[in-house]
């Protein structure tokens, strides 16, 4: 769902660049090379040898340093986006990966009937099972997988529509504050899972450099604990993400037929069954759509899909009067361009 609101492959230097992307790669570049620098795997790490590097090179070789790390974090941009996929379960083209994803999601598949059947008997809402994904849908062998899913999901199945199918257009037309929290959940969670993935990745590679330093060895214990942590709050921006992206589709799924000048449906039961699915054929990319579709045009819809303007008729003026002309295009142009 992430992959379809997100621009992985494009790189931006801006905020979302720096936080995003450059903070995880920083953060393990500094951890990697501080611990070389320091004397690992060769001998235990020390201060006193990382600081004798740090005059060593001074202000030019750290500058270098910086810079190098900005280079990385561009190369590594494009890698985060099938690490984020691993953490939310998609194991395809891992080695054995199909077999590991099966069992996991059919340990979801259980404790998604076991939470229903929990349901049933207390006649209580089990907030877990909200974000498992429906009974006819796969489970994913992850937490974040099943509740990106889940959320995704019900934010437009309510409506008849599929959420994939209708974001892409939906987002451009929401109010500033509904864009900003989609946008800022997103960030958050991006932020949370890429730290969640370098930090795992630096296990292994903090294990190898401090394998034989005793006490060190936490290092590797203290990058675990911190991907465990990421991760937990990726799961949690997820949930906000998922919630604003409901929001969005709560407040413009109607806005949505106005901006594409479509007659809106006639009934909430019309647009559950038969008009979002159609819409979302359209979107999606029209094969199978029949040519008397029930889909109709609506003339002079508000093309901003705000529904602040109303259609006109107007009457081009007849005779030579210059001034009276020139009034009719003033009048019929200031309607035209009123928000």
């Amino acid at each position: 769902m992430v992959a379809r609101v997100n621009e992985f492959l494009a790189v931006r230097v801006g905020p979302r660049f720096v936080f995003v992307n450059l903070l995880p790669t920083f953060a393990l570049t500094l951890l990697v090379g501080g611990l070389a620098a320091a004397g690992a795997p060769g001998v235990a790490p020390s201060w006193g040898r990382l600081s004798a590097f740090a005059v060593r090179i001074g202000w030019p070789g750290a500058m270098i340093g910086v810079f190098a790390v900005v280079v990385l974090s561009a190369v590594l941009h494009p890698l985060a986006y099938p690490m984020i996929q691993f953490l939310e379960g998609y194991w395809d083209g891992l080695p054995a990966g199909r077999a590991l994803k099966l069992r996991a999601s059919q340990r979801y598949h259980t404790w998604r009937i076991q939470l229903g059947e929990l349901q049933s008997r207390s006649r209580q809402l089990v907030p877990d099972l909200a974000w498992l994904p429906p009974a006819m849908e796969p489970a994913l062998p992850t937490r974040l997988g099943n509740a990106l899913q889940a959320g995704e999901i019900r934010a437009g199945d309510r409506y008849g529509y599929r959420t994939g199918d209708i974001l892409q257009r939906l987002i451009p037309i929401a109010s500033p504050a509904v864009r900003t929290e989609l946008s800022d959940t997103r960030n958050q969670l991006d932020t949370s899972a890429r730290l969640c993935a370098f930090s795992l990745l630096a296990v292994p590679v903090t294990l190898f450099l401090l394998w034989s330093h005793g006490l060190w060895l936490l290092v590797p214990f203290g990058c675990y604990l911190f991907a465990w942590a990421s991760y937990r709050a990726a799961l949690a921006a997820a949930y906000r993400f998922c919630n604003a992206v409901s929001v969005a589709v709560d407040l413009y799924h109607l806005r949505l037929w106005d901006a594409l000048s479509l007659q809106r449906p006639e009934s909430f039961a019309d647009e559950q069954r038969r008009m979002g699915p159609l819409l979302c054929q359209l979107l999606r990319d029209g094969r199978g759509l029949k040519s008397d579709a029930p889909l109709s045009y609506i003339p002079d819809a508000d093309p901003s899909g705000t529904g602040a303007w109303e259609p006109t008729q107007t009457t081009l003026p007849v005779g030579d009067d210059r001034e009276s002309r020139r009034r009719f295009f003033n009048r019929y142009g200031a309607r035209r361009q009123q928000p």
